[in-house]
């Protein structure tokens, strides 16, 4: 089966990383850029990657959270499968091929994620991490290494704008908890940047806070639903991905 994948990239502050992320992706329906006013020239940077190659929009967000930019871009996406880059992180080669082949692989799923793989250098050539960099690759509730059925969306709402950090976590729990088919295929489908610029690196309290607020709020759903209360583990969604 053909699909039509749109993928949302957010960017804020992240010029000099966003044309590698962007290049990482493959020829896909299109890639809608969701840029927030930035100290740099990201805004410059978006439009030169739209005017250079086909299918690339650029899209604005007020308000500079990466909800809100998602959000932006599920609004506008018109692909029947939604995937997501944020501005530092890149694709591995060939892993949209084999997330779309194993979406209408029986038994059917809805979401395929894969592992994510941590790097401080990149290759730029190979777009890559460098032979040398320092590698982690785990299994991990990052939303770019998924791709998501549209109708996911349409089940299970957006994105929570209330988070700031979390967002993504707080989402891929109300897909478990609504039992939409999941699959962690064992291999990455994400390098995801380590830098000092990073949201990630901030000393900032509401990331430990917003992380326990998605959880309090899986917490309450799941009691109302009469769902198991034990930790989620992303393990039993792991499969080996079929070549």
């Amino acid at each position: 089966m053909s699909h039509r994948v749109s993928v949302i990239v957010p960017v804020w502050n992240m010029a000099r990383f966003l044309p590698d992320a962007i290049a990482s992706i493959p020829d896909v329906h299109e890639i809608i850029i969701v840029a927030a006013e930035s100290d740099d020239h990201t805004f410059g940077a978006a439009h030169q990657l739209a005017e250079r190659r086909l299918g690339v929009r650029v899209l604005s967000n007020p308000k500079k959270a990466l909800a809100s930019a998602r959000n932006i871009g599920l609004r506008a996406a018109s692909g029947d499968v939604i995937a997501f880059n944020d501005a530092d992180d890149l694709w591995p080669q060939g892993r949209l091929a084999l997330q779309l082949k194993r979406l209408d692989k029986e038994p059917r799923a809805d979401v395929v994620a894969g592992l994510v793989t941590h790097f401080k250098e990149l290759d730029r050539d190979r777009l890559a991490p460098a032979e040398h960099s320092r590698v982690e690759t785990k299994i991990a509730p990052q939303i770019g290494a998924a791709i998501f059925r549209r109708s996911v969306f349409d089940r299970i709402g957006l994105f929570d704008e209330s988070l700031v950090y979390a967002d993504d976590w707080d989402l891929l729990l109300r897909i478990i908890e609504a039992q939409v088919p999941y699959v962690v295929l064992n291999m990455p489908t994400l390098y995801y940047r380590r830098h000092g610029d990073s949201m990630m690196t901030r000393n900032d309290p509401r990331k430990k806070s917003d992380v326990a607020k998605a959880f309090a709020m899986s917490l309450a759903r799941r009691r109302k639903l009469g769902l198991s209360l034990a930790p989620v583990s992303f393990d039993r969604y792991l499969q080996e991905p079929s070549i």
